[in-house]
Parts: C-alpha cells; sequence; structure tokens
C-alpha cells in the first residue's frame, strides 16, 4: 500500500490539489515531495548495497571452498607420494646394509690385492725400464753390427773376384810355361828356367800373399758369424723383451681395472687421507678404521638423540603450527569486525544524521501544517470549505508516518542483517579450517622433510655425477691400454711370426730360383758351370739361422726341464727321507755312464749327523741284484745280522732296511 502511494506520488508531482494551492502550502508540498523521493532512492540504493555485499560474500566463500578442495586433493597427492618415498627408504636401507656388509669384506680383500699388485707393478716398471736400456743398447750395437757385417760381404765380394782373377791368370801362367818349356830348346831352356824360377817365386809371392788375405776372409768370415749368433741372441731378446712389455701392458690393464674397483667402493676413503699421508702405511689405515667405528657408534647415540628431539620439535611444532593457525583466524575475525564496527559506525553516524533531519523536517512539517490549519481556521470562517486540501494533508501526514516507519525498519534491517552475514562468513572457514587444521600442520612438516631428503639426493646425485665423470675417464685410458696390448698381442701372435718367417723363406727361395735361372741362361754359351750364385749362399744362411735358433730355443727348454726334474726330484727324495728314514742317491751304472736308474745309494737319516760313521751306506744294484754295505766294521757286522735274518731267511728287504734304522735309532738317536 506504502509503495502504490508512494509511486503514484511520484509518477503524478502535480496534483491537480497542488496546483489549486499557492503561496507556503505550495512550498511545503513541494518539499515534501522531494524528501520523499530521496528517501525512496536512498532506500533503493541501500537495497542494492545490501544485496551487492551478499554476492560479494557468497564468491569469497565459493572461491574459498574451491581452494580448500585444492588444497585437500594436493595434500592427499603428497601424502602417497610420501607413503612410496617411506617404502622406497625402507628397500633402499635393507640393500643398502646388505652391500655395506658385502663391501666391508671386500675392502680388505682389495687392499691386500692392490698393495701387492702396486709391488708387483713397480717391479715391473723397474724391470721394464732396465729391459728397454738393455734394448736401446742392443739395438745400438745391431746397428753397428749390421754396418760391419755389410762393410764385410762387400769387402768378400771384392776379395772373391780377386780371388777368382788371380786364380785364372796362374793358369794361364802354368799353361804358358809349360809351352814355353817344350819348345825351347836346351841352351834357350836355362835362360827360360832362369826366367821362370824368377816368375814362379812371384807368383809364389803372390800367392802367399793372396793366402794370407784368403785367411783374414776366413776370420771376417768367423767373426760375421759370431756377429750373427750375436744378432740372433739380441733377436731373442727382443722377442723377449716385446713378451715383458705385453705382460706389463697387462698388468697395466689389471691395474687400471682393480683401481677403478677400489675408487668406485673406497673413493671417498682415499680422499679422506691427507695428501702427505701415504696409504701404504698401516697404521694410518687402522687408525682411520677406529675412526670410523668411533664415529660410527657416535652416529649411532646421535641418530637416537636426534630422533627423541625430532620428535619433541614436532609435537611443539604441531601446537606452534595450531596458536598460530587460531591467531591467524583470530586476527582476520578481528580485523573484519574492525571494518564491519567501522561500517557500522558510518552508517550509524549517517543514519543518525538522517534521522535528526528527518526529525526537523518532521517538526518543521508539522509548524507549517499547524499553521496552515490556523490560516484554514481562520479562513474557513470566509471562504467555503475546502475539503479536498484537508484531504491531501491528512494523506501527506500519512505518506510521513509510513515513511518514518519504513525507516526505522530499514535501520533496523540493517543494524540486524550485517551481523549476521560477517558471523557466517567468519564461521564458515572456521568449521573447514578447524577439522583440518592438524592434518595440514603434519603435512607441512612431512612437505619439509621431503624437501630436506630430496635436497640429499640432488647432492649424492651430484657425487654420482662427479664419479662417473671420473670413471668415464679410466674406462677410456683402460681401453687404449687394451687396444695397445692388442696391437702387440698381434705382433708377437706366433701365427704371425710363423708368417713372417715363410714369407722370408719365399723370399729368399724366389731370390734363389732367379739367380739360378739367370745363372743358367747366362752359361748356356760358357763350359764352366760349376759356380753356384750367392742367393744360394743366402738361402743355406738362412736356414743354419733358423735351425740355430731351434736348437737354442730347445736346448734351453731341455736345460729348464732338467731344472725342474732335479728341482721335483729333491722335493719327492726330501719326503721320502723325512718319512722312510732314508736319504736316496741315484749313482750312474758300471758299465753305462748315463744309465742313473741301476744303482742306489741308500744313508740312514740317523747317520747323516755322526762323525765316526759318515761313510756308512748301503748301495742297491738292480741289475746284479746285489746289496753292499759300506762303512765301519761295526755297521758291515750289523747289516749282516740283519742279512741273515731277513734276507737269507725271510727274503724281506724293507724289512730289512726297517730293521736296520731301527737298530741306528737305538744305537745314535737317544
Amino acid at each position: 500500500m506504502s509503495q502504490s502511494r508512494s509511486s503514484s506520488f511520484i509518477e503524478q508531482p502535480y496534483d491537480t490539489t497542488i496546483e489549486g494551492l499557492e503561496g507556503a502550502p505550495r512550498e511545503t508540498m513541494l518539499n515534501l515531495q522531494y524528501k520523499v523521493s530521496s528517501l525512496e532512492t536512498e532506500k533503493k540504493m541501500m537495497q542494492q548495497e545490501k544485496n551487492e555485499l551478499i554476492d560479494k560474500y557468497e564468491e569469497l566463500l565459493t572461491k574459498k571452498n574451491e581452494q580448500i578442495d585444492n588444497i585437500q586433493e594436493d595434500f592427499d597427492f603428497l601424502y602417497k607420494q610420501r607413503e612410496e618415498l617411506e617404502s622406497k627408504l625402507k628397500n633402499y636401507k635393507e640393500t643398502n646394509g646388505h652391500q655395506e656388509k658385502h663391501l666391508a669384506n671386500k675392502v680388505e680383500e682389495l687392499q691386500n690385492t692392490n698393495n701387492s699388485l702396486q709391488r708387483e707393478v713397480k717391479q715391473i716398471k723397474r724391470e721394464y725400464e732396465k729391459t728397454q736400456e738393455d734394448r736401446r743398447k742392443l739395438e745400438t750395437d745391431f746397428q753397428l753390427v749390421n754396418s760391419s757385417r755389410n762393410e764385410m760381404k762387400q769387402r768378400l765380394t771384392l776379395m772373391e773376384d780377386e780371388v777368382a782373377g788371380l786364380h785364372s791368370r796362374n793358369k794361364e801362367l802354368v799353361n804358358k810355361l809349360t809351352k814355353t818349356s817344350e819348345q825351347l830348346a836346351l841352351s834357350a831352356q836355362d835362360r827360360h828356367r832362369e826366367d821362370l824360377q824368377g816368375k814362379v817365386l812371384n807368383l809364389q809371392m803372390t800367392n802367399n800373399q793372396l793366402q794370407l788375405k784368403i785367411d783374414r776372409l776366413l776370420q771376417q768370415k768367423t767373426s760375421v758369424e759370431l756377429l750373427k749368433q750375436k744378432n740372433i741372441t739380441l733377436q731373442h731378446s727382443l722377442s723377449q723383451m716385446e713378451e715383458l712389455r705385453e705382460k706389463y701392458c697387462k698388468l697395466e690393464i689389471e691395474n687400471a681395472e682393480l683401481r677403478e674397483k677400489f675408487n668406485v667402493f673406497f673413493s671417498t676413503v682415499e680422499e679422506s687421507f691427507d695428501q702427505k699421508e701415504s696409504l701404504d702405511n698401516d697404521t694410518e689405515i687402522l687408525r682411520f678404521i677406529d675412526k670410523f667405528k668411533h664415529i660410527q657408534n657416535e652416529n649411532l647415540v646421535l641418530s637416537d638423540k636426534y630422533n627423541s628431539i625430532k620428535a619433541e620439535l614436532n609435537g611443539t611444532r604441531i601446537g606452534l603450527n595450531n596458536l598460530q593457525q587460531e591467531y591467524d583466524q583470530l586476527t582476520d575475525s578481528y580485523r573484519t569486525l574492525e571494518k564491519d564496527a567501522s561500517l557500522q559506525k558510518d552508517l550509524i553516524t549517517k543514519l543518525e544524521r538522517q534521522k535528526i533531519l528527518n526529525q526537523r523536517e518532521i517538526e518543521y512539517l508539522r509548524d507549517m501544517l499547524k499553521r496552515a490549519d490556523e490560516i484554514n481556521i481562520k479562513n474557513s470562517k470566509d471562504t467555503h470549505d475546502n475539503k479536498p486540501v484537508e484531504q491531501y494533508l491528512s494523506n501527506l501526514e500519512k505518506l510521513v508516518d509510513e515513511y518514518r516507519n519504513e525507516i526505522n525498519t530499514l535501520q533496523k534491517q540493517v543494524a540486524s542483517h550485517n551481523p549476521d552475514v560477517l558471523t557466517s562468513v567468519a564461521k564458515r572457514p572456521r568449521l573447514v579450517s578447524d577439522g583440518s587444521s592438524s592434518s595440514i600442520v603434519s603435512k607441512v612438516g612431512e612437505l619439509e622433510r621431503e624437501n630436506v631428503a630430496l635436497s640429499t639426493k640432488i647432492r649424492e646425485l651430484e657425487q654420482t655425477n662427479k664419479e662417473m665423470h671420473r670413471r668415464l675417464h679410466s674406462l677410456q685410458e683402460l681401453n687404449e691400454k687394451k687396444k695397445e696390448l692388442h696391437i702387440l698381442q698381434l705382433k708377437s701372435n706366433p701365427a704371425s711370426k710363423y708368417d713372417s718367417i715363410k714369407q722370408e723363406m719365399l723370399d729368399l727361395l724366389k731370390k734363389e730360383n732367379e739367380d739360378l735361372i739367370r745363372r743358367l741362361s747366362a752359361t748356356d754359351n760358357e763350359a764352366n758351370t760349376t759356380l753356384l750364385p750367392k742367393s744360394v749362399f743366402e738361402r743355406q744362411e738362412y736356414d743354419k739361422s733358423q735351425l740355430s735358433s731351434k736348437i737354442e730355443q730347445l736346448s734351453k727348454r731341455n736345460s729348464r726341464l732338467k731344472e725342474i726334474y732335479s728341482q721335483k726330484s729333491k722335493e719327492i727324495l726330501s719326503v721320502i727321507s723325512k718319512f722312510f728314514g732314508y736319504t736316496i742317491e741315484f749313482l750312474p751304472g758300471a758299465i753305462n755312464q748315463n744309465d742313473l736308474s741301476s744303482r742306489i745309494k741308500l744313508v740312514s737319516r740317523y747317520m747323516l749327523n755322526k762323525e765316526d760313521d759318515i761313510n756308512a751306506y748301503l748301495i742297491l744294484d738292480v741289475e746284479s741284484k746285489s746289496l753292499k754295505a759300506h762303512g765301519s766294521l761295526e755297521f758291515k757286522a750289523l747289516c749282516e745280522d740283519l742279512v741273515t735274518n731277513w734276507i737269507n731267511d725271510k727274503d724281506q728287504i724293507p724289512c730289512f732296511l726297517s730293521a736296520l734304522n731301527l737298530s741306528i735309532y737305538d744305537k745314535y738317536g737317544k
């Protein structure tokens, strides 16, 4: 009803009744209409502000609820991830415990092997350096020998040519002498004889000189053969050098592999030592092991303390986080209340001002109405009844009362509605946060722990990256050494050596064949074909050198086998003397001196240190089946008594030997 009246009043401000009025009543009516319209607009604006505030708070609540849902999902994901990481950590701890025990056992083995290999490498390095020096010296000697051998070959060829020429000249002179001796007469024969004697003397002189030259050439030839033998020995030493070099490369590869294993397991241990300290010193290693055990025990104690303190800190942290959340909630609610209080104060001041203005306007309107009533009463006496004006005024009064009542109701609604909205806004997030405050705090602590674990993982990955770089470098070096060893093995391969020998033999045979064909083609028209080319001699010399090298190898092998046989036989004889009581010595046979199994010398071990019977022993001849005793008369008498008892009567030689040993022990052993 009020809305219809207000709308009709606003839409038709110029009513016929107002148009009929003049002067002060008209102005008052217009002022009242303006105020009523302003009050309606204020009412609409307040309603709009109210709706906007409600929408804004609802949007904030929806956003907060969405954020809480997202945070809850994140926390669920992080909780699952934490459980997975905990399971991985348990598995890692179990595997790490087994690996630590296994690695601790490997430490000593690798340390011992590393020390022994380092010593061997040092010895091999020294031997390798010595062999390198010897090889250099041998190479220089070999070059000198080759140069001298080439010079001697050239001289030999020249001297052989000279000898062949002198032989031909000597034959020609002999033929001439025979011819001249037959043709000349007796008178001329004396003169020619003297001349021929002089020539013969000259030829004898030249022959002697040639003989001296031949002797020198023979000496040079022997020296060349000696140099060839020396060359063969040098080549053999060079082959041994190659074998040593190959062995050195193998040991270097093994050392690199063991060093790589050592670095994989004990690089951190090696880094813990100072550069001045030497790893070969056992005291430093024992000191390090004691320190490690002490630190391990301290670590266990500190880990227990750390876990207890960590649990206490987690409890205090949870309490602090709860208090912090409560404090934050209280500060937020306090700020919102302060804002609402300031807004309410502003609204209250505005409403009080509006109330004061409305009261003044109402009082002013009442005064105006009273005056208008008085004027109307005065004018009623003179004029006719003005009922529409009175009705209009009454309507205005009713409208003013209604507007006043509506303003009061609106003020009450604003005062009652704002705290409800504020309490709803403050309470809704508190319901959500109170339910999940403890879980959020615990998850925040777990996230901090996971952050620490991830940072430690990053450091471990950095260390593994450095270690992998170092291992890559060592593997590259090892591959290079393996390639070098492969090349050396290919060089020193027996198949390649055999191929090289075959190739040399084929080259020599080809050269010999070509020289023979050339010689045959050159001597087809000549009568004398007894000469052979030089390549035949070279091939024979090569065969001789190969045979001599084989003979040397076989002789060395034979000597080595003899040494091994003698060593093993000594060991066997020492075992026999230890357990059977006799030292055995094989003597050469009486007929065949190379037969060392026909006669055996037996000496009791209890007679070895006795000066009286130092030459007391038995000789057993297998071929003649005889047994002879050598030594003092007492020893011979003892042997004769035992022989009659054990051999002649019972035919038991082992019992005789054991009885002899027992009797010697009874006499000398005690």
